[in-house]
């Protein structure tokens, strides 16, 4: 994907009530993925996250999770089961 077509897609994610009804995301740079949070049966629910800039820790809540840890995606993946094949 062109980086100008990724930035736009970004950035048109974030603007409330772009979609009718709907609340735009939250972006965020210079943030380090600490662990998943899940709620009773094990399904994620958000992230902790730890913001380099800041230096502080702090937790995100979500419908659904995407990881985009680029080269660092298997890691995240292994995150949530240790016992999942590597790819």
């Amino acid at each position: 994907m062109d980086s100008r077509m990724a930035l736009n897609a970004l950035l048109t994610s974030s603007i409330d009530k772009f979609v009718p009804g709907m609340k735009g995301s939250t972006l965020a740079n210079y943030v380090v993925f600490k662990g998943f949070v899940k709620d009773e049966s094990g399904r994620i629910t958000g992230a902790n996250l730890y913001d380099t800039i800041e230096n502080k820790e702090f937790t995100v809540k979500s419908k659904f999770v995407v990881n985009c840890g680029g080269k660092e995606a298997d890691k995240i993946r292994l995150n949530d089961n240790q016992e999942a094949e590597p790819l």
